[in-house]
């Protein structure tokens, strides 16, 4: 297969695709994908089990999302004003994911979220290193000026028609204030080549509509005429073409209507599986560059997910770090103990954890974790005393993780942490009943 989906949503694309991980790396293999993308609504959240199902098949897997990006600043939140366009990014490296990550984490932030997880152009600006952009599908930026400008319209997944009539006292006699101005397809080519460079691309679909035809004769003359490479790709949102009623009844679920409600809203068009060999033969065979494009961007990626390296946070200086374990632990258990003459037996406990636990490179762990069990515990915040294998650390004892004496009650921290395990130790809490949550509430206002 000499050919590369870089547009696929899966069962993480929450209440819009039924294309579920296992099922599109068992069909990807069928068809001799020699790699594959994927790009969720806003989310990275099923990029790991993505990964390692398509690594275990040979099959190289290339992470990104289609995010949604605000039509003016992030911050804007004015009702039938402020939507958000549709933009496929794809990490090429550890860079690029990681500014993945960022994006995900503001988009979800209160002061981005309005409908969706948004992003905008600002957060782009900052933090579009190792990123490929593709123009994206019908939802895009790009789409809709194109379609601005030819007086044509497209309604979204959430039912917002690209071309909408606004009436605003600002704009009387002919005048279009900055709130309600748009940018014409040269202006969104021009910023998004600006940003990328030869790593933006021209994506071209194909589901048998009328505005894709109009869309991709466009994205054509500004391919040619800007230099940008053009992308052939497949808005996939299941894994085969059978399941179409499957995914029917899920967008009939989503609206809560049925699916002879003709207004329940299922995608126009068609062809929105994995595609086949036929798919691109009826699809994309004018568009033989565009196709072959796919296979450069998965050439372009490097990038390699480190399983069982466990980067813990440093808790301020690092090279003092265990230094400031070891002081905080023994004055914690002078603390505990109520005088500085401690037993013997709590003294030697106290060091051979100390040791152990700086040998495996924890401290910052157990610093990190009493950090913030402390400021808990002196806020008002309902804290348990520790359960499990935890409680047997006299260390978390003297740093008030626990509040459990581990020497008064016999309980080992071999079981908790020894040289022989290298997984981080979990430290945990009971939950409180609520009606002991309640009376502690009432206590702390």
């Amino acid at each position: 297969m000499n050919f590369v989906n870089l547009h696929q949503h899966t069962t993480f694309s929450t209440m819009d695709s039924v294309a579920k991980i296992s099922d599109l790396a068992k069909r990807a293999k069928e068809l001799k994908y020699p790699a594959i993308a994927l790009t969720d609504h806003g989310t990275l959240s099923g990029a790991v089990e993505f990964y390692k199902t398509m690594k275990a098949i040979d099959i190289k897997p290339i992470l990104g999302m289609e995010a949604y990006v605000a039509n003016r600043s992030r911050f804007d939140k004015e009702n039938k004003i402020d939507h958000y366009y549709h933009l496929t990014l794809i990490a090429m490296n550890k860079k690029g994911w990681q500014n993945l990550c960022t994006l995900v984490n503001e988009s979800f932030k209160a002061e981005s979220f309005y409908r969706k997880p948004r992003i905008d152009r600002e957060l782009l600006r900052r933090h579009n290193e190792g990123l490929i952009a593709l123009s994206g599908c019908l939802a895009s930026n790009l789409s809709k000026a194109i379609m601005d400008q030819r007086n044509i319209s497209f309604k979204d997944e959430d039912g917002y028609e690209t071309l909408t009539a606004i009436e605003c006292a600002d704009c009387s006699d002919g005048h279009i204030c900055d709130k309600h101005r748009k940018e014409s397809p040269e202006d969104v080519i021009k910023w998004h080549k600006e940003i990328f460079g030869d790593r933006f691309y021209l994506e071209l679909m194909n589901h048998g509509l009328r505005q894709e035809n109009i869309i991709r004769e466009a994205l054509l003359e500004f391919a040619e005429k800007h230099k940008i490479k053009t992308v052939a790709t497949g808005d996939t949102h299941m894994v085969l073409n059978q399941d179409v009623i499957i995914h029917d009844m899920m967008l009939a679920d989503r609206k809560k209507t049925t699916l002879d409600d003709p207004d329940f809203g299922k995608y126009p068009g068609d062809g929105y599986y994995l595609p086949d060999e036929e798919y691109l033969k009826q699809r994309f065979s004018q568009y033989p560059e565009a196709i072959n494009n796919t296979l450069e961007i998965a050439d372009r990626v490097n990038f390699e997910f480190e399983f069982g390296n466990y980067k813990i946070p440093t808790f301020g200086n690092i090279r003092q770090e265990d230094e400031l374990f070891r002081k905080q632990a023994i004055q914690g258990l002078i603390k505990r103990m109520g005088t500085n003459k401690v037993p013997t037996e709590y003294k030697n406990r106290l060091l051979h954890e100390i040791q152990i636990i700086t040998q495996m490179n924890f401290a910052s762990y157990f610093l990190i974790v009493s950090d913030y069990v402390v400021w808990a515990k002196t806020h008002g915040i309902l804290v348990g005393p520790g359960r499990g294998s935890a409680a047997g650390s006299l260390v978390s004892y003297a740093l008030r993780i626990t509040d459990i004496d581990p020497i008064q009650h016999d309980l080992s921290f071999g079981r908790f942490l020894n040289k022989g395990r290298s997984a981080i130790p979990l430290i945990s809490f009971p939950e409180y009943p609520f009606e002991q949550w309640m009376k502690h509430r009432g206590t702390h206002g």
